[in-house]
């Protein structure tokens, strides 16, 4: 019970904390502890400064998830998860696009075997194996990798704009990083969350679809 009045708590203030809602200014300052970023923007929120806060900074790629950004994300949640200042963490992007997918500009070039037959995919569930609560802030597209590293988050939390899909399946092809991790991924959120998300493989759904289906926890 107190777990489930922490995650809820966490929530409210979401509302607050991320830029994807229109924050209130002077809750937060920059998270300088750990290396600098290109892709991502780390700050510590909050009143107390115990949120740790990823924010996903590819403006004009709409944060597709290229390896530097995912590297990035790694580094910023090792931060936070050695940190005892910090009691839970939040993963955001923009108004626009919480994540457009995995880069396929990046992996154009690459060999099927390059992709997928070696150690492409192994760094993906580190968000799920995260000690402390993960929240995904969403608002904008959340597509194909980006709805998946939502769904690796503990708590997704939606605004009125989130749209979340699964576009792979109109070329034919899986989820992949999903796929990749569903064993680790699902069986890690048994274990760490009384808010576990089977995820459903969508094309398009909106936030209130999302909700009747079990996938996002709240508005």
């Amino acid at each position: 019970m107190r777990d489930i009045r922490i995650m809820a708590a966490l929530c409210r203030g979401i509302v607050r904390l991320s830029p994807v809602f229109q924050i209130r200014p002077g809750l937060s300052r920059g998270y300088s502890a750990g290396p600098s970023y290109q892709y991502i923007l780390v700050e510590r929120k909050g009143k107390n400064e115990n949120v740790g806060f990823i924010q996903l900074n590819r403006p004009k790629a709409l944060n597709a998830l290229c390896d530097g950004l995912m590297t990035e994300i790694n580094q910023a949640l090792d931060s936070f998860e050695g940190d005892q200042q910090i009691g839970a963490i939040v993963i955001t992007g923009s108004e626009k696009a919480f994540a457009a997918g995995a880069d396929i500009k990046e992996m154009q070039n690459r060999t099927f075997q390059e992709c997928y037959g070696g150690s492409f995919l192994s760094h993906w569930n580190r968000v799920s194996t995260v000690k402390k609560p993960v929240i995904a802030a969403v608002n904008g597209f959340a597509l194909g990798g980006g709805c998946e590293l939502a769904m690796m988050c503990d708590i997704i939390y939606a605004g009125e704009k989130a749209q979340f899909g699964q576009p792979e399946i109109l070329l034919g092809t899986i989820p992949v990083i999903q796929t990749y991790n569903m064993e680790k991924v699902y069986i890690r959120k048994l274990e760490k969350s009384t808010s576990t998300h089977i995820g459903k493989f969508l094309f398009s759904e909106s936030r209130s679809q999302l909700k009747c289906n079990g996938i996002q926890n709240s508005k």
